[in-house]
């Protein structure tokens, strides 16, 4: 009776730990090309980023309007979180992004409060931003 009892009972609890491990949600795949609107309280620019994933982890270009550099961060679930890298003679320059992805697009996080912004020009502005896979 008692290894009955006991194997009902593992039973059960690997019916029901099972699916909740199974619902973990999948990482977004955002490798490829995106234009970035950003919008500053002082303006706004297009950018373009190129993004290669491993996994979680996120490398690849950065470019501005007249510069390119690198691009790094990282990627849980649909939150994504990456920094682009832009330097020219005198100085570099950051452009962070923290959003969420939604199929072909990112979009500032409504749920991080940075100043209410999502991208951060280094130490210049603080802004919002939308990017877009651009169509095939």
């Amino acid at each position: 009776m008692i290894k009955y009892i006991f194997i009902s009972t593992l039973t059960l609890m690997v019916c029901v730990v099972c699916p909740v491990l199974a619902v973990a949600e999948e990482t977004a795949d955002v490798s490829g090309e995106w234009n970035i609107t950003l919008q500053f309280s002082l303006g706004s620019a297009t950018h373009t980023a190129v993004i290669e994933q491993d996994g979680e982890l996120l490398s690849g270009t950065y470019k501005g309007q007249f510069l390119e550099g690198t691009l790094r961060g990282k990627i849980n679930g649909n939150k994504i979180d990456f920094t682009g890298y832009l330097r020219n003679e005198l100085k570099g320059i950051r452009f962070h992004f923290m959003g969420t992805v939604d199929g072909d697009t990112i979009k500032w996080r409504d749920d991080y409060d940075y100043d209410e912004m999502n991208v951060d020009w280094a130490d210049y502005w603080r802004g919002k931003f939308t990017a877009k896979r651009p169509k095939k």
